[in-house]
């Protein structure tokens, strides 16, 4: 009986915690946005806030279309020195919303062998 209960742990161990981080860095190599694109999009068209488009934030690239990168430019600026936390953080909400699906799924196989 103990081995059968330790087999099942571990067994749902190794399911619900190995294989979504192993989903996840094959992940990062596909979905990822790149600071060094990130930083080009923002010296070549800063003030149209091509930047900003490409890490999916569309409000904010409309603002910086329509006032031309902000008040003289004060975005673009702000956005050299905070750029790569910004990339950072759109790849971290990838990463965090991808490992919740593989979790649900994972623990829906789980509870399927289960019953």
């Amino acid at each position: 009986m103990g081995r059968v209960f330790f087999y099942f742990f571990l067994n749902s161990f190794f399911i619900l915690e190995v294989k979504p981080y192993l989903y996840i860095v094959k992940l990062k190599n596909k979905n990822m946005k790149s600071k060094t694109t990130a930083y080009a999009l923002l010296i070549l068209f800063g003030l149209l806030g091509a930047h900003q488009f490409y890490l999916g934030k569309t409000g904010k690239g409309i603002f910086y279309i329509c006032t031309f990168g902000g008040f003289a430019g004060l975005f673009p600026l702000i956005d050299l020195f905070t750029l790569g936390g910004q990339v950072d953080n759109v790849n971290t909400k990838k990463e965090l919303k991808e490992l919740r699906e593989v979790s649900k799924s994972t623990l829906a196989a789980v509870v399927a062998q289960a019953a």
